[in-house]
This record gives structure tokens, sequence and C-alpha cells, in this order.
């Protein structure tokens, strides 16, 4: 079987940034790659930091800005914490879950492209069987206290809404 991403790398935060463009602005993968490169690149400057986010000692927020900020000052993204949600929003949230009874715990960043009742759709770039694609209502919980099986730790300080900055530099109302 070919591997694929998410079984060699831990750049989910990055797919979850590059996946959020995709939907939002229907970003090209040639543009994809380099927002990539420039976001490894960066992060490659500091060895403690860059070894860090190889071994999964961070979690992944000071990456995930940064790459949002340079989008933004690029003028492809609006970024605000929060603001409701519209037909071209995105939201990224890093989300983390045990798996029962083996108790090994995943950590792992997303990008949220819609909600259909009480779910939230995830336009993730995991295909490893067992990966989630959407998150109920009632498996949601934000206090690591409320954990059990089935439930899923959306981490609040991860949160981030995403939205198509408009010409001119003013988002759509």
């Amino acid at each position: 079987n070919p591997a694929y991403q998410g079984q060699l790398d831990v750049f989910c935060a990055a797919y979850a940034v590059i996946n959020a463009m995709r939907h939002i602005n229907a970003t090209r993968l040639l543009t994809c790659r380099a927002i990539l490169h420039e976001a490894l690149l960066d992060a490659a400057r500091d060895e403690e930091s860059f070894c860090a986010l190889l071994e999964q000692r961070t979690d992944y927020v000071d990456w995930v800005d940064a790459m949002l900020s340079r989008l933004e000052k690029q003028g492809s993204l609006l970024t605000a914490r929060p603001f409701p949600r519209g037909e071209r929003n995105a939201v990224l949230l890093q989300f983390v879950r045990i798996l029962y009874p083996t108790e090994a715990v995943i950590r792992h960043w997303t990008c949220c492209n819609d909600v259909v009742g009480d779910t939230l759709m995830l336009f993730d770039s995991s295909i490893e069987p067992g990966a989630l694609h959407q998150l109920s209502r009632e498996s949601l919980i934000s206090d690591p206290a409320d954990d059990g099986p089935g439930k899923i730790l959306i981490v609040p300080y991860t949160i981030r809404f995403l939205g198509p900055r408009l010409q001119g530099g003013k988002r759509r109302q």
C-alpha cells in the first residue's frame, strides 16, 4: 500500500490551512505547494521550533497563525476570531480524540467548511482508515474533563474563522 499524508509527516495543520484556501478561493495546487514550501522554510529558520514541529511537541498554533498572517498580507484571506460563517468561509481547528480501549491520543488539525444540521463537515486531507470527515454535535467537547469513548475535544484556542478578502480589502457583509 502507498504511504499518504499523515502516515509519514505531521503537517495536518498546514494541510488544514491549504484546504481552507482551496475551499475559500479555489486555490490551485501549484499555489498550495508554494504555501506549504513557504511554511516549511519559515519553520526551519529556528531549529528548536522546527524539531518541536517534527516531533509533535507543539500544538502548531504559532505555525498556523504565521501561515495565515502571510496569506492575509498577500491579500487573499481575511482572518477573524470570530465572525459569522457564510458560503465561502472555513474554520480551522485542532481536535483531540482518544482511541479507546488503547488510549492512543490523536491530535489533528482540520478544515471545516460546512454545517449540516448538528454536524460539522470536514474538508480534510486524511484518508486513513478511521479518519473523521464529519463531527457530530453530540460527540464534541471543549473540556478535557468531559472525555470518554466517542468524544472529540475541540481545542478552543486553536479555532480560526477564515473568509475571502474581496477587492478593495473589504469583506462581504
